[in-house]
């Protein structure tokens, strides 16, 4: 209980903090009208980043709601991360995927603290390109456990090319979530050679990740094809 008063603590503080370094910087910047200043420009970060967590919280709600699954108590470990990431979030995609982190927590359970730093840390681009190996995964025929998907295929649905592809696979590598399928197997050896892996699967992170922000409904009518 007292690290779930911390985590609520440390969650106020942090908007404690933005109003107060704001109007520093603006005293430094414009002198005596540095307070009004500040504050207007506090108080709209603190309403958009209340606005985008509403969003989230809201998104969560109803998604619970649509799988059936009986609510339960989500801990403040999983939870205060996931509504301190998505105020920080503009990306609507983004948010939603928030949004589906909260309520697999508060249903099937099946997440751990670590997804919101994970999740933190995504651009919308690399989302999707994780959504599409999710999808898109077919049984690789040079080892009898390997999945994945074409690594032209992923590009070109992504629209991700060249350095700004490289850039993006090796955070996902860096992040765990995503494995090179080699001619002879998993290739784990780090961000070289990326621009040169035919197939490419998501690990065994990746997938309990990507599960947990497609949110309880999807996960349970993946579940009933299986």
């Amino acid at each position: 209980m007292s690290e779930d008063v911390e985590s609520v603590r440390k969650l106020t503080e942090a908007f404690e903090r933005t109003t107060r370094e704001l109007r520093e910087i603006a005293r430094d910047l414009v002198g005596p009208a540095a307070n009004e200043l500040g504050q207007l420009f506090a108080d709209r970060i603190r309403i958009y980043r209340i606005t985008s967590t509403l969003r989230a919280a809201q998104e969560a709600k109803r998604q619970i709601i649509a799988s059936g699954i009986i609510q339960k108590q989500v801990s403040l470990k999983v939870l205060v991360p996931a509504l301190e990431g998505a105020s920080l979030e503009e990306d609507e995609d983004l948010i939603s995927r928030w949004a589906g982190l909260i309520a697999t927590a508060a249903t099937t359970g099946q997440t751990i603290p670590a997804f919101a730093e994970i999740l933190r840390q995504l651009t919308p681009e690399e989302a999707r390109m994780l959504d599409f190996i999710y999808q898109n995964n077919i049984p690789i025929p040079v080892i009898d456990t390997a999945r994945g998907v074409e690594r032209k295929g992923l590009q070109e649905t992504c629209e991700v090319y060249g350095e700004n592809y490289l850039v993006r696979i090796q955070n996902l590598d860096r992040l765990g979530l995503v494995v090179r399928i080699a001619s002879d197997g998993f290739d784990t050896m780090g961000g070289q050679g990326w621009d040169n892996a035919v197939h490419i699967g998501l690990t065994a992170l990746g997938e309990a990740f990507v599960r947990a922000c497609r949110g309880p409904g999807k996960a349970v009518a993946e579940h009933g094809r299986e």
